[in-house]
């Protein structure tokens, strides 16, 4: 892996001195253009006048600060990868999160909507039982009060007229209870 990476910046390097002119200073100061094989100091080719050392350490000054521009061009693609990549977590951190508090209000609205219907539930059996009650004590009181024989019949009126209403409550209550 690290030989394929050295000979690709090896053929990124080999190209583009091939395609573009390149600045190099020299160690003893002096500005050259290097464009493929031909050398340039002001403007002025001077591929012939210089020796072949020279021309070397001037290939060689310019592969060092090819391969170190590569190297940082390489260091910043993988810095941008990384901040891409760190995008991406917290986009998807942030989307479950969404996810989390829609699912917790959902969880929420339904637990409230059992709690409501058990409270209704509880209510109606309380009123079932409240109103049979009723009914079997004034059941009860009537028929003990006509047994003794200490009703008029105007009394008669009012106890039927009475248990007649707490009869309907009673079958109120009891179809509520029953459709739970």
């Amino acid at each position: 892996m690290k030989l394929f990476k050295i000979l690709s910046i090896a053929l990124v390097f080999s190209l583009s001195a091939c395609a573009t002119k390149h600045q190099v200073i020299t160690e003893s100061g002096e500005i050259y253009q290097v464009q493929g094989d031909k050398f340039f100091n002001q403007g002025k080719e001077v591929t012939s006048l210089i020796s072949a050392e020279d021309k070397d350490g001037i290939i060689t000054t310019l592969n060092k600060r090819l391969e170190s521009e590569a190297e940082v061009a390489a260091q910043q693609k993988a810095l941008q990868d990384a901040q891409d990549h760190s995008e991406e977590l917290r986009k998807d951190a942030e989307k479950a999160q969404k996810e989390a508090i829609k699912a917790q209000k959902k969880a929420k609205k339904e637990s409230e909507a059992l709690q409501k219907r058990l409270k209704n539930e509880k209510k109606t059996r309380d009123n079932y039982v409240k109103s049979r009650n009723e009914l079997k004590k004034a059941q009860s009181k009537y028929e003990k009060l006509h047994d003794k024989g200490k009703l008029t019949p105007k009394d008669e009126y009012k106890w039927a007229k009475k248990l007649n209403k707490l009869t309907k409550d009673f079958d109120k209550a009891e179809k509520k209870l029953n459709k739970i």
